[in-house]
């Protein structure tokens, strides 16, 4: 899926929202990969490799950048978790 740049995103951002280790903000490296990236589709990261990356780091990322989560935007593994402001 193309959301934004990919490999900086993946790059920059991946240990922020990985399963392994503990929740740190992200850098500003991080926040810059995210701006203008599109967030639902990001979601889909979270859905298909759910087993790699925590949906409550990404939420924390995305709030620590300063980036809104659309309203009802969707994001799970086996089950939909309808992220909200």
């Amino acid at each position: 899926f193309e959301c934004g740049d990919n490999m900086a995103i993946g790059l920059n951002c991946g240990r922020y929202v990985s399963r392994i280790g503990p929740k740190e903000p992200p850098s500003p490296a991080c926040c810059q990969a995210l701006e203008g990236a599109d967030i639902p589709c990001l979601c889909q990261y979270f859905t298909i490799y759910a087993l790699l990356f925590s949906l409550e780091k990404g939420v924390y990322v995305l709030n620590s950048c300063g980036i809104p989560v659309p309203p009802g935007t969707r994001c799970g593994s086996n089950f939909s978790v309808i992220l909200t402001p």
